[in-house]
């Protein structure tokens, strides 16, 4: 499978709709006043400068004549760490966060091939280690850790 899209193309398309998203998102919020602003400027701000920056990027790329040659193979890790970010989000009050965030880690660390699996279960005890003690102990933040 082999799809040819110009540079940076891609990259422009996604800042763009995710800004949007986020815009849209933003506008539910109260703006408050200029003495006292509302929780709706801060997301605002951000999509509005992520938009400039997807419009910029894919009006460069609409005129640069460079062309890129996506294979088949550069598919299989976007849709790896795309599918764990998913599965985090859907998995991560059902199952707990010690659960959500070794799948999602473990599932992610698959998309390069060339990382053995006894090093990816490795990096998935480590940042779930990590993440339980940042949020659980450090921040205490009551995240579930199991899913009982």
């Amino acid at each position: 499978m082999s799809l040819i899209l110009r540079k940076d193309a891609v990259a422009g398309a996604f800042f763009t709709v995710v800004s949007l998203y986020f815009l849209s998102g933003s506008l539910q919020y109260e703006f408050g006043r200029l003495s006292n602003i509302g929780p709706a400027n801060f997301p605002l701000g951000l999509s509005v400068i992520l938009l400039a920056i997807g419009v910029v990027t894919l009006a460069k790329s609409v005129r640069s004549p460079e062309l890129v040659n996506f294979a088949g193979s550069a598919v299989r890790p976007i849709l790896l760490v795309v599918g764990a970010l998913v599965f985090f989000s859907l998995a991560i009050e059902r199952l707990g966060i010690v659960i959500a965030i070794f799948a999602t880690v473990l599932v992610a660390s698959r998309s390069d091939r060339l990382l053995p699996w006894n090093r990816s279960l490795l990096i998935a005890m480590v940042m779930t280690l990590l993440v339980v003690a940042i949020f659980r102990f450090g921040l205490r933040i009551y995240v579930p850790l199991w899913p009982w």
